[in-house]
C-alpha cells in the first residue's frame, strides 16, 4: 500500500475516533446512550465497508456511459421521490429524508456524488470544446442548477450552495474560462 494511502487511512480513522467521542459526549445525558452509540458504530461499519469496497474499485469504470447515466438518473429519481408524501418524511420543517429498513438517508448526499461524476465524465470527454459556452458551460450549468433546484425544494439551502460551488469549481478546473463562471456565482 502506498504511503499516501496509509496517511489517508490514518486520518479517516482519527476522524472516526473523534466522531465517536463527540457522539458519546453529546448523548451521554440521555438514557439511550448505548443504543445511540450502537447505531453510530453500525454507520461506521457501513462506511468502512464502503471504503474497503471502493478501494478495490477501478475508478476508470465509473467513466462508463451506462454507469454515469444510471447514477444520475437514480439520483434525480431520489431527489424527486423525497418530495412525495409517503416516501420522503419531514423533520424540523424540511422534507429531506427517506427511510429504508430503519435507516434514513438524504438523497441530496448521493446527488453530490452523482453531479460530480457527471461533470467529470462529461467534461473529460469534451475537452476540445471546453472554451465554447454554448456547448459546454450552459448545458452543465443547467445541470448544476437542476440538481441544486431540486434540493432547494426540500427546504435546504446549505447543501445546494455547497453542490453548486463544487460544480462550478469542477467547471473551472476543467478549463472553462472564469468569465463564464464568476457571474453565475
Amino acid at each position: 500500500m502506498r504511503r499516501e494511502c496509509l496517511w489517508l487511512l490514518g486520518l479517516v480513522l482519527a476522524l472516526l475516533t473523534i466522531g465517536m467521542a463527540t457522539v458519546y459526549s453529546a448523548n451521554s445525558v440521555y438514557a439511550s446512550v448505548n443504543s445511540r452509540m450502537v447505531r453510530h458504530l453500525v454507520y461506521i461499519g457501513i462506511g468502512l465497508a464502503a471504503l474497503a469496497a471502493g478501494s478495490q474499485l477501478d475508478y476508470h469504470k465509473l467513466n462508463s456511459t451506462f454507469v454515469v447515466r444510471f447514477v444520475v438518473l437514480l439520483s434525480l429519481t431520489l431527489l424527486v421521490a423525497v418530495l412525495m408524501p409517503g416516501i420522503g418524511f419531514e423533520r424540523n420543517g424540511a422534507q429531506r429524508w427517506i427511510d429504508i429498513a430503519g435507516f434514513t438517508f438524504q438523497p441530496s448526499e448521493f446527488a453530490k456524488f452523482a453531479l460530480l461524476l457527471l461533470l467529470a465524465a462529461g467534461l473529460s470527454a469534451r475537452q476540445e470544446d471546453i472554451k465554447n459556452p454554448l456547448t459546454v458551460f450552459l448545458p452543465y450549468a443547467g445541470v448544476i442548477v437542476l440538481f441544486a433546484g431540486l434540493i432547494v425544494l426540500e427546504r435546504d439551502l446549505g447543501t445546494p450552495t455547497v453542490l453548486a460551488a463544487a460544480g462550478f469549481a469542477v467547471l473551472v478546473m476543467a478549463g472553462v474560462p472564469w468569465r463564464y463562471t464568476v457571474p453565475t456565482v
